[in-house]
């Protein structure tokens, strides 16, 4: 189940990956650099200035945008090439896009290209029209020929793709005589690149073409770490389980080891024997985890390529891609925990002395003695993981590394404090069972060498709920304090688009003045999102225009409201927390962007909380924006009604002025519910994972049971015949699960805060640097507590049903 875990999430994240980055190769082809322009794009005139000024021979221009088909309720990429000089660049212009549809695809208007996987999807064929949307621009395109889909990874990237040329593509997106980027295929020739620098207008720049590739995969980098830490705490948990079954195995066979050891086998063949048998199991676990987390990762692709689309970029894949490394990588952490976990009791039975492994009473002894050692080592443990995180920085993998180091020192105090858990409730017990109450504790302190091993697995699994669980409500709790206060108005326009580039549709300035003039709109704030191409990478900028009296929609965790908001109508930005956290940057400092004016320096008045963007956001003035970018684009709108106006009617209103189904209309209700949907669904893969470890942890409880059950049978056996019924063994085995579940829920409550407060405070601020307070809720303790009880009780079944139905005199017959 480890491996299992481990394996299906490094296949999603991996095979997410891969398919972004074949994607991005596929729609730029063979080009080595890429021109971007600005707010506006680039004047189709640059095209032609570089391939006669310039003299470069392979270069094609390019359009992107993306547009909505209402019948399909689906959204495409829309990309307008010209089809001669993209032919070199592109592979998937073969087969049906040469000759004669090549030339409809110029000669013909509004025609466009597609694969023929999905024009047989959307049941259309070639001569068919399709109804598109941009904005609230309505147009029809009518299919002419099919694209070659050469192998898989081409037909997921050109599932979402229409391809049409230069004209129709400018004509659909609104930009006569621009275009998005210009794609080269050149050598680093200094003195070519240095040509063509000096030939682009201002706010254009050449760039690799992998870059904007480069920056979208950081995007989701600290995502895929957090998933894979969360998926190797399973892996953690089954080490114990392993270390229990290994120790079972010795323990069982004691008599058997001892009697070899007496007639002269060595020490280290016993070592062998014992080790050997370990890597054969873990041989068989690691394998069928790899054919497991195969079948799983399928089940976390569609959570992860989910989650991407939700909150960093259109992806689309379908389909696990097994990697050799992420087997490989997986079969050696299991035969690598499973060596690690086997060494101890592998040890433990060459170094004791063949009358001690004959008696199991003397290993119990020794190993109580060993408990205030262990516990002590487990302190020390615990205090250099706590130095361990305490190290400044962004590093993720360390924080992980010393999380798990915290759960391993855990571990080692665990037998110390069952045993002190135990005594604090057996005169409760002793009152509420008697004699089977203080059977009970007795029995589990004196098997502490197998108990506590299982107890302290369901622990730490039942820790990891309780941690992620609060990390989850603590997140939640602050994204709906920013909702409430960030979502002012009572209506909220946006435009269809699944991107913030320079062609995102925009809101027309007639439908603006028709909603200002609208009964019961009072006012109204407008907004515009674009991602920029910057020297140091994409970023996203906000830019606002809304009354002073909304000001308080944001909340500074630097700077003055009264000072900032002057200073930001001057011409200074404010920028989000997470944009302050990953650009070490502060109120006294400044950001450098390209703009259509060249280069531009902004003081930062103020730093805001906002959780709409791990990356973060710059948020600039609408006149501020508007001096140095030739883009008057408005993409999104807040209506803010009067006192007692009817939102539904104003709704309906906005809907029919638009005269476009495309436009959204939410009310400030819907939108705060449909924010918080996209946060659950992001957790969702997270719960998978919680519930994964419980599983993992509850086998650790059986097994752990099932080994007593064989261990005690002679001791069930004598208190069956002094007059114990079946009943009673079946009263005494559920107290002793109870037990080991209430105790393990117990201990999990200090662990699962303490990961909490890591969580929180440590691994969320070096992924994203949000900031957010621990929220603790009792109800979800107590759940955890009767989780562990439910999980042991349940685990507990069968061994209680196998001891009960023990006959008395087989069991002493051996005696």
């Amino acid at each position: 189940m480890g491996v299992a875990m481990v394996v299906s999430i490094d296949l999603a994240n991996e095979s997410a990956r891969r398919a972004f980055v074949l994607s991005a190769q596929t729609l730029s082809g063979k080009a080595t650099y890429q021109i971007i322009g600005g707010s506006k794009g680039l004047p189709a005139e640059l095209y032609r200035t570089l391939r006669i000024d310039a003299g470069v021979e392979h270069a094609t221009p390019i359009i992107e945008g993306y547009i909505y088909t209402p019948d399909f309720n689906r959204t495409f990429q829309l990309l307008g090439i010209d089809p001669f000089s993209a032919a070199s660049f592109q592979d998937y212009l073969s087969g049906a896009g040469k000759g004669q549809n090549i030339a409809r695809l110029i000669a013909e208007p509004d025609t466009f290209l597609m694969t023929q996987k999905n024009a047989m999807s959307m049941g259309i064929k070639t001569g068919d029209t399709l109804k598109i949307e941009f904005g609230s621009v309505q147009h029809e395109l009518k299919l002419i020929g099919l694209l070659e889909e050469s192998n898989v990874f081409n037909q997921q990237t050109m599932a979402t793709v229409l391809v049409t040329d230069i004209a129709t593509a400018q004509e659909l997106v609104g930009i006569p005589g621009y275009l998005t980027r210009i794609d080269l295929i050149i050598s680093q020739d200094d003195s070519l690149l240095k040509r063509i620098r000096d030939l682009l207008p201002e706010g254009s720049e050449i760039i690799g073409a992998d870059s904007r590739a480069r920056t979208l995969r950081q995007m989701t980098s600290a995502f895929q770490v957090n998933l894979t830490g969360l998926s190797l705490l399973a892996l953690v948990v089954g080490m114990f389980l392993i270390y229990n079954t290994i120790t079972f195995s010795v323990i069982q066979r004691r008599s058997y080891i001892g009697t070899l050891r007496t007639l002269g086998i060595s020490r280290r063949e016993i070592f062998s024997m014992i080790f050997r048998e370990a890597m054969v199991i873990a041989c068989i676990g690691s394998l069928a985890g790899v054919l497991l987390g195969i079948v799983l990762g399928q089940v976390f692709l569609q959570l992860v390529t989910r989650t991407i689309n939700d909150l960093y970029f259109l992806l689309n894949v379908t389909d696990i891609t097994v990697s050799l490394w992420s087997v490989t990588k997986a079969m050696i952490l299991g035969l690598g925990v499973t060596a690690i976990t086997a060494l101890i009791p592998a040890i433990e039975a060459t170094s004791t002395s063949p009358v001690a492994v004959m008696q199991r009473s003397m290993l119990e002894t020794e190993r109580h003695r060993m408990i205030l050692p262990i516990a002590l080592t487990g302190g020390m443990v615990m205090v250099i993981s706590i130095a361990l995180l305490s190290i400044p920085g962004t590093n993720l993998v360390l924080s992980y590394i010393a999380m798990f180091i915290l759960i391993l020192g855990f571990v080692c105090l665990s037998p110390l404090a069952i045993i002190i858990l135990l005594r604090l409730v057996q005169p409760v017990l002793s009152t509420m069972f008697g004699v089977l109450g203080r059977l009970s504790v007795r029995n589990l302190i004196a098997s502490l060498s197998r108990t506590s091993v299982a107890v302290a697995a369901l622990a730490v699994a039942v820790a990891v709920t309780i941690g992620v669980g609060i990390m989850i409500v603590s997140f939640r709790g602050a994204v709906q304090s920013w909702l409430d206060q960030y979502l002012r108005a009572d209506i909220f326009v946006t435009v269809p688009g699944a991107n913030h580039t320079a062609n995102t549709p925009a809101l027309s300035p007639q439908f603006l003045d028709r909603i200002s003039s609208m009964p019961g709109v009072v006012s109204i704030s407008t907004g515009r999102r674009i991602d920029l191409m910057q020297p140091g990478g994409m970023m996203e900028l906000h830019v606002i225009d809304m009354s002073p009296d909304n000001f308080n929609a944001f909340q500074f965790k630097q700077g003055n409201a009264g000072k900032v908001w002057p200073s930001f109508m001057e011409g200074s930005v404010i920028i989000s927390e997470p944009y302050s956290f990953h650009h070490q940057l502060g109120i006294d400092k400044h950001v450098t962007l390209r703009t259509d004016k060249g280069e531009r320096i902004f003081p930062v008045a103020g730093i805001y909380y906002d959780y709409g963007s791990d990356q973060g956001v710059i948020t600039m003035s609408r006149v501020t924006y508007e001096r140095y970018w030739d883009d008057r684009h408005i993409t999104s709108l807040g209506v803010y009604a009067s006192q007692g106006a009817d939102i539904a009617e104003l709704i309906k209103g906005i809907n029919a002025s638009s005269g476009n189904p495309a436009i959204l209309v939410r009310s400030n209700r819907a939108l705060r519910e449909a924010s918080l949907d996209i946060f659950d669904r992001t957790f969702a893969i997270t719960t998978v994972l919680r519930m994964l470890a419980i599983v993992v942890a509850f086998i650790g409880i059986l097994s752990a049971l099932m080994a007593l059950q064989l261990e005690k049978v002679y001791e069930f056996a004598v208190l069956r015949a002094n007059g114990l019924s079946p009943r009673q063994v079946w009263g005494l085995t559920s107290l002793q699960t109870g037990l080991m579940g209430f105790s393990a829920g117990v201990l999990a409550i200090p662990l699962g805060i303490v990961l909490a407060y890591i969580l929180v405070y440590v691994i969320n601020q070096r992924s994203f640097g949000w900031s957010m307070q621990l929220i603790l809720e009792p109800a979800m303790l107590v759940q955890a507590v009767m989780l562990g009880i439910a999980a042991a009780l349940i685990a507990g079944i069968y061994p209680a049903y196998r001891m009960a139905r023990t006959i008395p005199v087989r069991a002493l017959c051996a005696e």
